[in-house]
């Protein structure tokens, strides 16, 4: 397990400077939710099938864009990473986010969510001056 620091600058309401750090811990035994994964992970619950050749992994715009593409039942194999979540969340709004999280939930389709923002060989940490679209899409 590998910890990281956030560190933010805010200011209180009374206009004095307030420094924030967020740790942030790094696991390596994060659930893939693959059938076909060579990495033994735990998978609890909802995994994808092991007859699919290939996954999709949207980004947040496609998300966005293509909500109603991606709820088709015919489209298999879909992962949706956390950051992609947090976005159509940020972005979007409450019922945007609600129909992905039903989504996921749905038995009949076939995709997952993985937690790649706390998995130690999927995280990429925000550049200093960076947006947040910028490092969404990255």
């Amino acid at each position: 397990m590998i910890k990281t620091e956030r560190i933010l600058h805010l200011k209180s309401c009374r206009g004095r400077k307030v420094r924030v750090v967020r740790e942030h811990y790094l696991r390596e035994e994060v659930p893939c939710y693959s059938s076909l994964c060579q990495g033994g992970c735990v998978n609890d619950g909802k995994v994808l099938p092991g007859d699919l050749i290939h996954y999709v992994v949207p980004d947040v715009g496609m998300v966005v864009d293509y909500m109603e593409i991606l709820e088709l039942r015919e489209l298999q194999g879909i992962v949706f990473t956390q950051t992609a979540c947090q976005g159509v969340q940020h972005s979007k709004g409450r019922r945007q986010y609600n129909r992905l999280r039903n989504l996921l939930k749905d038995p009949r389709h076939d995709c997952v969510l993985f937690a790649n923002e706390y998995q130690e060989y999927s995280y990429c940490p925000r550049e200093k001056g960076e947006s947040q679209e910028k490092w969404q899409t990255r």
